[in-house]
């Protein structure tokens, strides 16, 4: 549904009120409704909230991003919330090392900017996975004692930091994840294994994370300040 200059995605549930959020990090506009509510309906509370997403979004944009990364020696990289100086370092045997302050990237031969790219999201992918697979073994008995069969994937172009597939035990997890500190991944894996029980962030949801992850709020402040890792690039 299209309100002003926004795509609305609206999907209809069976709850009792109206939910409308704007997602970085490109400003996705969603609302939840009734299933009963008619289009009309919709459509006018969407257009008595236009002044309020057109706030949040400006916020979004405005939020910076990272420079286009070049895969260059000198440039920054982040793993685990830490910065590393990317050194491309000539050697028979390719991959990536970490030392105190360097992510060196070792190649055989010069490799092209998309290369490099690959080169650093498949290590991505690798760190994030084993990161990730130990904290769904540690939360899911927590979290979802009595549920048996959820999975978990990696996924390079999610819009969000994670996404939770109630209907089929499925959880998904951004690769950009990679990028931002473990306590913040722990929050998501926290935050999306409890939407198996409400898919709302309302009071039931928000109780439910208190009860888990006491500190979960000073974790998702400290993981927006890092939302322009996932922003895209300018």
């Amino acid at each position: 549904m299209k309100v002003g200059e926004f795509e609305v995605d609206v999907e209809r549930k069976k709850i009792k009120n109206m939910h409308l959020s704007v997602y970085p990090p490109e400003g996705r506009v969603h609302l939840s409704v009734p299933e009963h509510m008619t289009d009309w309906d919709i459509s006018t509370f969407l257009f008595s909230k236009l002044g309020w997403i057109r706030k949040q979004f400006k916020e979004i944009e405005s939020q910076p991003r990272q420079t286009e990364r070049e895969f260059v020696t000198g440039e920054s990289h982040y793993l685990f919330g830490n910065r590393y100086l990317l050194q491309i370092i000539p050697d028979m045997h390719l991959g990536i090392t970490l030392t105190t302050n360097f992510m060196e990237m070792h190649e055989s031969k010069k490799q092209t900017r998309a290369e490099r790219a690959a080169m650093l999201f498949t290590y991505y992918r690798n760190e994030l996975n084993t990161e990730l697979e130990k904290m769904m073994t540690r939360w899911l008995p927590i979290v979802c004692p009595d549920m048996e069969g959820i999975k978990w994937e990696i996924d390079m172009v999610l819009r969000r930091w994670g996404q939770c597939y109630q209907s089929q035990k499925r959880v998904v997890f951004s690769l950009l994840l990679a990028r931002v500190p473990c306590r913040c991944i722990e929050y998501v894996v926290v935050h999306e294994l409890t939407h198996f029980h409400v898919r709302e962030h309302d009071e039931n949801f928000t109780r439910l994370l208190d009860t888990h992850l006491p500190d979960w709020r000073a974790r998702k402040q400290e993981l927006d300040n890092f939302i322009a890792l996932a922003l895209p690039e300018k």
